[in-house]
């Protein structure tokens, strides 16, 4: 436990850039599918 807790904000870090990323594609997407009917 103490293990994966120390090695947490590591793999955190990576996480949340990818959910960033993901995050940034998906509302780009969604954007656009939103735009085209307009």
């Amino acid at each position: 436990m103490r293990y994966n807790w120390e090695r947490a904000p590591t793999a955190f870090e990576r996480h949340r850039k990818a959910l960033a990323a993901a995050i940034l594609i998906a509302g780009g997407v969604g954007l656009m599918l939103a735009a085209l009917p307009l």
